[in-house]
């Protein structure tokens, strides 16, 4: 079973706080005490790096696996968007122009009255960050989200905290979620149907569609292949200059795989 940081602590604050009994003790009994206190110590501050070493080991791992995979399909061509259903989910996998890595799961949760849940669960060697918004004024044929009214998020330490969206702290904790959701509503014009293979296939009509979006810590701008035979987020490929107050970050990100049910959400959320 893992021990938390906070656990690990207990022993040695506990040793401390006995300050009044301590000083009645013999100075061989301080002495011994005193050695433990320092190795339970050392020992706590000698297992934190393992534990996100194994941690960071476990999400290196995942993110090979991803990046393996390579489907044999050939998807047909839809005249209309696949509607929003709990359940739907996507898988993609991008790279930065660094070489930098990372997987993104994004899944449709439930609906609640003209609104759904929507998560992403990113993955990079060194963390893991999940992030759900409830939308408000979405049309399940033609979704393009509308105010986001609630969001949660997991960080990489385990903890679940709930946000206002209109906070400013929580801009790079719910970057990921709110970039799906830009990508969506922000469809700009499409060019001619294309031809286009990503690790989920082949798509036969995927429209190459230069768009701008907004980012919470910044802009985004390039090429979006979109098409209706990917649920969820109606693309197939990005190619985007990512531009926030550290510079600017070139990443291209394709699908990997999709599916139209067994989507499982990451963390808990108010039904």
């Amino acid at each position: 079973m893992r021990t938390s940081r906070l656990d690990r602590r207990v022993p040695t604050e506990l040793a401390l706080s006995g300050r009044s009994s301590v000083l009645g003790r013999s100075p061989a009994e301080r002495s011994t005490r005193a050695v433990i206190v320092i190795a339970v110590s050392l020992f706590a501050s000698a297992c934190a790096p393992q534990e996100r070493a194994a941690t960071s080991g476990a999400y290196q791992r995942q993110v090979d696996a991803i990046f393996l995979r390579q489907l044999d399909a050939r998807h047909a061509p839809r005249d209309t968007p696949i509607a929003w259903a709990p359940g739907q989910w996507v898988l993609t996998r991008s790279i930065g122009e660094d070489g930098e890595r990372s997987i993104r799961y994004v899944r449709l949760l439930s609906r609640e009255d003209d609104g759904f849940w929507i998560e992403t669960e990113t993955i990079d060697p060194a963390t893991r960050t999940v992030s759900a918004a409830r939308v408000e004024g979405v049309d399940p044929t033609d979704p393009r989200p509308g105010r986001i009214v609630e969001l949660r998020v997991r960080k990489n330490d385990g903890d679940v905290e709930t946000y206002d969206p209109s906070d400013p702290l929580v801009a790079k904790a719910s970057a990921d979620v709110h970039e799906v959701l830009a990508l969506l509503t922000d469809r700009g014009e499409p060019g001619a149907p294309v031809s286009l293979t990503t690790p989920a296939g082949t798509f036969e009509r995927a429209f190459r569609t230069p768009v701008s979006i907004p980012l919470e810590v910044g802009t985004a701008s390039g090429d979006v292949w979109y098409t209706n035979a990917v649920p969820v987020i109606f693309w197939a490929r990005r190619e985007m200059a990512e531009r926030v107050f550290l510079g600017t970050r070139e990443v291209v990100e394709e699908v990997v795989d999709f599916g139209l049910a067994g989507a499982e959400s990451a963390l808990p959320l108010a039904r």
